[in-house]
């Protein structure tokens, strides 16, 4: 789930957005009946509003879409002439179905919706830009660090958060220790001679990424600069805002004892429980005849049973024999259990179409409904795997406290997992649902998991 300041980020644009073609359309409904002679006409301003709507979702669209996939000039010119195209066919539409306006060409209103209203929307985001209003600009980013934390955090924002995040340039000691992630990217500005070189107004966040703080952080300055205004941010908590995860690294107890969020309480559990089992339950109903077709084609394929239970490790660390569809060859682990590979021998052939796509996790809503799962949750690790990973990855152990899921936040946003330093990534996303969880995020998780699963990506 987006924390509120991403949301917000999202929403105010798109109400800039909204109010700047309610004012266009409505002086160009005045410029349309003043040309057509038809000075009496009245317009509904709340059918106005309505049609306001879906212009500002497309000027929107257009311009996230400009952003993120233009890589010349020559892009941005196509993708802006799509963009024009487009507002200029859904603003005809409007403008005839709402207006009501007769005697006016489709060609006068095509130009009106191609030309006026990205003219209007440019020159708004322009305005908005220059008065940095949330949502239209980049949070200037200045990094306060050194080492493996400093490099993996100009990697992430250079890598994946270029959307939000523009770097302006990093401190340390020890300028060199962040040079390859600064190489990464060329454009990325170079060591900064000392944070008493940093403006208050060419800042607009410095993230702290220091594994040792104590006695390292320069406390003078960066209390200047929070009089100022300027946020100073954990790199933990940085990561946890704008990753979704965290990072399990650099993760302190006291960083979980003092944060908000594991909030629970008997409603929230309560509305938990009966989404997983209304969930359950429809995803049982609609996919029954998938299922028992599933069923007959493992029988007809290879020998051996329909359904392969398996003790998987549960709430509080009880065990209980969790269900799927068999896709291996029977008695595959015979000599013991292990991780499945890539192109794993022990699949069969339908095995591998059913791993693709999760159908052999459909038989688990039946765990679900018993209760020994949750319908959104960590995913459940076999007992044998369990007391290993709690010796090599620290607060692994905190998994055990919610329900495993069916699915999970690290299942959306994390591929398969076959080895000791998957599980450390996933367990990354894991604490973070395990911390900021609720109702509607697993209901965001499940919109996720139907994209995954008609994409058919990570599964081996």
């Amino acid at each position: 789930m987006p924390a509120l300041s991403q949301r917000r980020s999202v929403v105010l644009p798109f109400l800039f957005e909204g109010t700047l073609v309610f004012g266009v359309l409505y002086l160009l409904w005045l410029v349309t009946i003043s040309t057509s002679g038809l000075s009496g006409s009245t317009i509904d301003l709340g059918r106005l509003a309505v049609a306001a709507v879906p212009l500002a979702l497309v000027l929107r669209l257009g311009q996230t879409t400009r952003r993120r996939f233009s890589g010349s000039p020559h892009q941005e010119i196509v993708l802006s002439s799509v963009l024009n195209l487009g507002l200029a066919c859904v603003s005809a539409a409007i403008i005839l179905m709402v207006y009501g306006v007769r005697g006016v060409t489709v060609a006068v209103v095509l130009a009106e919706g191609a030309f006026v209203l990205p003219l209007v929307s440019e020159g708004g985001r322009i305005a908005a830009e220059h008065l940095r209003l949330p949502g239209f600009t980049r949070e200037r980013i200045l990094v306060y660090g050194e080492g493996a934390m400093a490099a993996d955090l100009l990697s992430h924002v250079s890598r994946n958060a270029a959307d939000n995040y523009t770097l302006v340039g990093f401190v340390s000691d020890d300028p060199e220790s962040c040079q390859t992630a600064v190489d990464i990217d060329s454009q990325l500005p170079l060591h900064v001679a000392g944070i008493d070189a940093i403006p208050a107004n060419e800042v607009d966040r410095i993230v702290i990424a220091l594994k040792e703080k104590r006695g390292r952080l320069p406390v003078r300055q960066l209390l200047n600069l929070r009089v100022q205004g300027v946020p100073i941010e954990d790199y933990t908590s940085f990561v946890e805002r704008s990753t979704g995860r965290i990072s399990v690294e650099s993760l302190l107890p006291s960083w979980l004892i003092f944060n908000e969020g594991f909030k629970t309480s008997p409603a929230l559990a309560g509305v938990k429980r009966a989404l997983d089992f209304s969930l359950s339950l429809l995803l049982l109903v609609c996919t029954l005849p998938l299922m028992l077709l599933t069923a007959v084609v493992i029988k007809i394929d290879s020998e051996g049973p329909v359904f392969y239970t398996q003790t998987r490790s549960g709430k509080d660390g009880r065990p209980f024999r969790m269900i799927k569809f068999r896709s291996m060859v029977q008695n595959a682990e015979s000599g013991g259990a292990q991780w499945a590979k890539e192109d794993d021998p022990r699949v069969t052939r339908v095995g591998t179409f059913i791993r693709k796509y999760r159908i052999d996790e459909l038989p688990q809503v039946m765990n679900v409904l018993r209760g020994d799962m949750s319908f959104v949750g960590p995913r459940p690790e076999r007992p044998e795997f369990v007391h290993e990973l709690e010796q090599e990855i620290p607060y692994y152990t905190l998994r055990k406290f919610v329900r495993p899921g069916l699915t999970g936040w690290a299942q959306v946003k994390y591929r398969y997992g076959s080895s000791a330093e998957d599980t450390m990534e996933k367990l990354k996303y894991d604490l973070y649902y395990i911390k900021t969880g609720t109702p509607l995020m697993d209901l965001w998780i499940c919109l996720f998991t139907i994209k995954v699963v008609l994409l058919g990506t990570g599964a081996r």
